[in-house]
C-alpha cells in the first residue's frame, strides 16, 4: 500500500466535516463502521506521521466517511492537490482555501517515505505558485546604482515538489536559473542554477502567508557581467503579479527610484492604495541597509501594502 500525505489528508477531512477534535473524527469513522480500526490512539499517531494504517479496511471506511466513489487505494496514494480537488468537489469548497488551511494546520504534509532532495515536501505551500516581479540592487560593476527588475515563476513539480525559475536580462542577455525550493522554520530557501551552468544563485526569503502578495529576503551569488565573477549579495523584493503574460520580456535594469517602481507595478496591473507607500517601502528596503539580515517587521509592512491588492483581485474573480 502506497501512502502520500496521509496526515495532511486526515486534517483536511476533519476540516471539511467540521470536526471539533479528534474524537469527532473517530466518531465519523465509527458511524460508518462500528468496528472501525480508527481509534483515538491510532489517529493520534497517524496525524503525527508516526504510523500508517495496516488494514485497507480503514481506507474503505475513510471513503464512506467522505462519501466518495474513489477507492481506498486512490485516497491513500493520490497527491494532496488531487485529494483536495476531490474533497472540494464533494463538499463544494474552494480548493485554494482547502490548501491554504492545510498550509497552517499543524505539521504540514507528510509522506510514508522521506522526501528526496529532488522531491521536497512542498505540497502545503502550493499557494506560492505564480509569478513575481523581482527588484534587487544590480551587482554588475557596469550597472552601479541601478536596480535589476527580474522575474520569478513558481510552478508545481513532480509529486509534492515545486519548481522555481528566476530570470534576469543583463545587458540584453537573458539569464535563467531553476531549482527546487525548500521550507524551513517559516523561511523559504532556493538554490537555483542554469542548466549545465556552474554559478548558482541562492535565495533566503521570509515565507509569506496567503495570498503571498510579496516575498522579501536576501539573494547571494556571483556577478555574471564583470571582468571576474565577484561574490555578491543583496536584498530582494518579489511582488506577485496578477497576470504573468510576457513578464520575462519586461526584465531590465531600471533607475533606483520609487517612481520607476510605481510605473513598473502599474504596467503589471497592480492597483495599490496608496501606491507611493508601497514603492517607498520597496525602495527603503533595498537601498541603504546592510545585507547581513532582514527584519521581519519589514516583511510584515510589505505584506500589509501588497496583500490587499491580491485579496481584492481574488474577490473579483469569485464574483
Amino acid at each position: 500500500m502506497r501512502y502520500q500525505d496521509f496526515d495532511a489528508k486526515l486534517r483536511m477531512t476533519a476540516s471539511v466535516l467540521g470536526c471539533a477534535g479528534r474524537k469527532d473524527l473517530v466518531a465519523r469513522f465509527h458511524a460508518v463502521n462500528r468496528s472501525s480500526q480508527c481509534d483515538i490512539d491510532r489517529l493520534h499517531k497517524w496525524l503525527q506521521g508516526r504510523s500508517l494504517p495496516r488494514s485497507s479496511e480503514v481506507l474503505t471506511d475513510w471513503g464512506k466517511v467522505l462519501g466518495t466513489s474513489r477507492s481506498g487505494d486512490w485516497l491513500a496514494g493520490c497527491s494532496l492537490a488531487d485529494f483536495a480537488a476531490e474533497v472540494a468537489r464533494l463538499f463544494d469548497w474552494d480548493i485554494d482555501e482547502l490548501l491554504t488551511r492545510q498550509a497552517f494546520a499543524g505539521r504540514g504534509s507528510s509522506t510514508a517515505r522521506p522526501p528526496s532532495a529532488a522531491e521536497p515536501r512542498m505540497s502545503g505551500v502550493r499557494y506560492l505558485c505564480g509569478t513575481y516581479a523581482c527588484y534587487s540592487v544590480a551587482w554588475s560593476p557596469y550597472a552601479r546604482g541601478k536596480l535589476v527588475r527580474g522575474s520569478l515563476a513558481i510552478v508545481p513539480g513532480r509529486g509534492a515538489s515545486l519548481v522555481a525559475t528566476y530570470s534576469e536580462t543583463l545587458m540584453g542577455k537573458p539569464v535563467r536559473v531553476s531549482g527546487a525550493p525548500t521550507v524551513a522554520r517559516r523561511t523559504l530557501h532556493m538554490t537555483l542554477a542554469e542548466a549545465g551552468g556552474e554559478i548558482p544563485i541562492f535565495f533566503s526569503l521570509f515565507l509569506p502567508r496567503p495570498p503571498a502578495g510579496v516575498m522579501s529576503g536576501i539573494m547571494a551569488g556571483a556577478t555574471f557581467l564583470s571582468l571576474e565573477p565577484e561574490p555578491s549579495a543583496s536584498r530582494i523584493v518579489m511582488v506577485r503579479t496578477l497576470n504573468d503574460a510576457s513578464l520575462d520580456d519586461s526584465n531590465r535594469y531600471m533607475t533606483a527610484t520609487p517612481a520607476a517602481m510605481a510605473e513598473d507595478l502599474a504596467d503589471l496591473g497592480l492597483v495599490l492604495d496608496p501606491p507611493d507607500n508601497a514603492t517607498r517601502l520597496i525602495h527603503d528596503f533595498l537601498v541603504g541597509h546592510n545585507v547581513d539580515r532582514v527584519d521581519p517587521g519589514l516583511q510584515a509592512a510589505l505584506s500589509t501594502a501588497f496583500d490587499p491588492a491580491h485579496l481584492q483581485a481574488m474577490d473579483k474573480g469569485r464574483g
